[in-house]
């Protein structure tokens, strides 16, 4: 080959396109492998890859897994700018696969995707080639490797669906069969099998409405930013709105890694939304005048002091201002009107202020029961010196004791023995 500017896999390339166009390679017949591309062009085994993998995409040639490399036939109404746009044409009588990709992690819906795919091409042409992926650099993999066994298409369910990869852009560029599960890309128009996931989101909704259910929290495994939980989202607030309802939501939710401490926070912020409903639907009926909350305010670890605060109606002394505010005289128009403010601060002022009160709250307690087991503590050591101490004593009164009454039967004993020493003498 000659040497030139041209990338050497585009030349590997582009010869063999022009044998398989003059007739060199008739259809059906093999075309080397990549070790004997290798080999002839004096390259490397992954100038070789690539050769081959760029005729795949181009529709020039199919590829067996095992088998190698075969030339695709080239009639009137498949050019090779027509293979380069329509895909890979059907093998005569061979068997082609369909490469169906699907996470690790997908739901146990994939069980019953996975079914009907393998009952939908159970026919001599095709046949399920199934791989697991987990990873964005897995499902890649298996993409190219896909293209390069000259499959007929691929049914997709990818990992991410926010970010495309340079071969899923390649495949619908060139219009290779491919068919998206669930997910769709932005800015790529492809065929796609997927739920109303914006009417699933209301079905659900009103679900538990019908079931008497008012306090209805969303919970999502993932950022609500993402195309599928973003729509569910969207579907779940709008439902929730109409009947005037508070929105409960926890993203990036694992029950795995979801501590208790979390959830006791998940708990106080809906308790705190409970309540404020209740009051301001009570207050809004003219049965209540005036509410105050009455909660433990820790200062410190040391102090507590029972707080007592008017939130409705609001005062201005409850509201501290800059000692430089100006007061304005002349008119002026509120957009939004000062009514619709006041419709959504209201709430989430009362809502936010009675959540920091049972936070307080929960505080002080457990802060009074932290200082009380350091007290109980404190006390359980200064007895157990006082105890050690007696015992001690209780204990030395014991050993001196039996140490007296050994010596004095020691002195004893000795005494006889004198006595009897003396006797004898005298007898």
């Amino acid at each position: 080959m000659s040497t030139s500017s041209i990338p050497m896999y585009e030349q590997i390339q582009n010869e063999l396109m022009e044998q398989i166009q003059s007739g060199v390679f008739q259809p059906g017949d093999r075309i080397p492998s990549e070790k004997e591309l290798a080999e002839r062009y004096h390259v490397s085994r992954i100038t070789a890859v690539k050769a081959l993998t760029e005729l795949a995409l181009n529709g020039y040639i199919y590829r067996v897994q095992g088998r190698g490399s075969f030339a695709n036939p080239l009639d009137e109404h498949l050019k090779p700018s027509a293979l380069k746009l329509g895909g890979v044409p059907k093998n005569d009588g061979e068997p082609r696969p369909v490469s169906v990709l699907i996470p690790e992690h997908a739901d146990y819906h994939s069980g019953s995707i996975i079914q009907g795919i393998t009952q939908t091409l159970q026919y001599p042409e095709c046949f399920v080639h199934l791989v697991l992926t987990h990873s964005n650099q897995l499902e890649e993999y298996a993409l190219e490797q896909a293209l390069k066994s000259g499959c007929a298409g691929v049914i997709l369910f990818p990992v991410d669906c926010e970010v495309y990869s340079d071969t899923i852009l390649r495949m619908h560029l060139n219009k290779f069969p491919l068919v998206l599960i669930d997910r769709c890309f932005p800015g790529i128009q492809s065929s796609c099998v997927c739920c109303d996931n914006e009417k699933g989101g209301w079905l659900a909704v009103e679900h538990l409405l019908s079931l008497g259910h008012r306090n209805i929290c969303f919970i999502a495994d993932s950022s609500f930013r993402e195309q599928v939980t973003s729509v569910r989202y969207g579907a779940y607030v709008a439902a929730m709105t109409a009947q005037q309802l508070p929105l409960h939501a926890v993203e990036r939710f694992n029950p795995q890694t979801f501590s208790q401490e979390e959830m006791e926070r998940l708990l106080s912020a809906i308790r705190a939304r409970e309540i404020t409903a209740e009051l301001l639907d009570r207050f809004d009926k003219g049965e209540l005048q005036k509410i105050f909350v009455i909660y433990t305010d820790m200062k410190n670890s040391m102090t507590e002091n029972v707080s007592a605060t008017r939130i409705l109606p609001f005062h201005r002394s409850a509201f501290t201002a800059p000692t430089d505010e100006k007061r304005i005289t002349e008119p002026f128009e509120f957009f939004p009107s000062v009514t619709q403010v006041l419709e959504n601060i209201v709430p989430s002022y009362v809502s936010g202020f009675i959540y920091s009160a049972l936070i307080d709250s929960f505080c002080s307690e457990q802060s009074a029961r932290m200082n009380a087991m350091n007290s109980a503590n404190e006390n359980a050591e200064k007895m157990l010196g006082e105890l050690a101490l007696a015992y001690n004593r209780i204990r030395q009164a014991a050993i001196t004791q039996e140490i007296t009454e050994v010596s004095a039967g020691a002195r004893a004993q000795k005494r006889k023995r004198q006595k009897q020493h003396a006797q004898g003498r005298e007898s």
